[in-house]
């Protein structure tokens, strides 16, 4: 009865185990390269038109580009927001303490940027 039992082999077990790994990789890499396009095509949209100032901004709603700059300049913030949008366009995401952070050290790359693969693959070797 025993030799039935396929936990009776470790051998299958291990060839098993490792064909769920390159499996789970495999869909990660695939996850990966999608999440890499996606990011990608909202990076052109984003820049799409943008000069780098926020007083050149078009809206399609006139009056609400008046109002939303009238916010900003009575704010005086002008320059903090283009930082800002700035930070939103190249890192793909931004809050403040991110934009303190680059204010601070420089560029920090883009702060979506990392590959669910390498953790995969990480685990895998864990296992």
């Amino acid at each position: 009865l025993g030799a039935m039992i396929p936990w009776a082999y470790p051998r299958v077990i291990f060839a098993w185990v490792m064909f769920a790994a390159i499996g789970c990789a495999a869909g990660a890499h695939f996850a990966d390269i999608l999440w890499m396009r996606e990011s990608a095509r909202q990076a052109r949209q984003l820049r799409a038109g943008y000069t780098g100032r926020i007083a050149d901004a078009q809206s399609s709603v006139p009056s609400d580009r008046q109002r939303i700059q009238a916010l900003i300049t009575k704010s005086g913030q002008e320059r903090e927001v283009d930082r800002a949008v700035a930070a939103l366009i190249h890192m793909g995401m931004s809050t403040p303490h991110l934009r303190r952070a680059a204010r601070l050290v420089g560029d920090l790359g883009n702060a979506k940027d990392y590959r669910l693969a390498y953790v995969v693959l990480s685990w895998n070797i864990l296992i």
